[in-house]
């Protein structure tokens, strides 16, 4: 994982950690919350990037956490218009040739 990967795994946990600790839930109860282990949490919490994307994603919704700065009306648009522009560019990209100039 890259550094500007990890350091946006840990800054995510770090939010999950506060968010359960201003709702008063114990690692138990948002691990039976999102159906992982106590463990799992504990590692979202410290940012460790072996826990699944959709992990990290459905704790920070059961925790009230929004993603990307938006609402859930909003996360729904902004999917809506992502499919609207990607139905606009061609499904294939092929690589362009890369030219070399032999008289260097």
């Amino acid at each position: 994982m890259g550094r500007t990967a990890s350091t946006a795994a840990k800054v995510l946990g770090n939010l999950i950690a506060q968010g359960r600790r201003d709702r008063g839930m114990t690692l138990n109860q948002l691990a039976e919350a999102i159906g992982v282990s106590p463990r799992t949490v504990y590692s979202i919490e410290r940012g460790e990037p072996t826990v699944s994307l959709g992990t990290y994603f459905e704790s920070a919704s059961v925790l009230g956490i929004p993603l990307f700065s938006a609402d859930k009306s909003e996360l729904t648009q902004l999917l809506r218009d992502g499919r609207d522009r990607l139905a606009l560019l061609p499904d294939r990209v092929r690589a362009k040739e890369i030219q070399f100039d032999a008289n260097f």
